[in-house]
């Protein structure tokens, strides 16, 4: 019950906070700054989570032996996976 009461807080927040991400993109210093601004990085409460961050859970809960049970994974994320995995041990013989 109360993690619905956080996810329509958060909704309430999306506009606002996506508001925000494109005015201070207007203004940002790219070179300090050059992944800009998310809608997430204005909404409180709001878990980031970084393309990386995410192939990372995935590749543990592989590892792990999870039997994906709650969905095939995306072939465009396994793809994803695939390339990241090469680009970084590319170099590996």
């Amino acid at each position: 019950m109360f993690e619905a009461d956080d996810d329509c807080r958060l909704d309430r927040w999306a506009a606002a906070a996506s508001i925000q991400a494109a005015i201070y993109n207007t203004h940002n210093d790219w070179d300090k700054r050059p992944e800009g601004w998310t809608a997430a990085d204005f909404m409180p409460g709001a878990v980031i989570q970084t393309e990386e961050d995410r192939l990372i859970e995935f590749a543990e809960r592989v590892m792990a032996g999870d039997s994906f049970e709650d969905g095939a994974p995306d072939p465009e994320e396994m793809d994803e996976f695939r390339r990241t995995v090469t680009k970084t041990f590319n170099n590996v013989r």
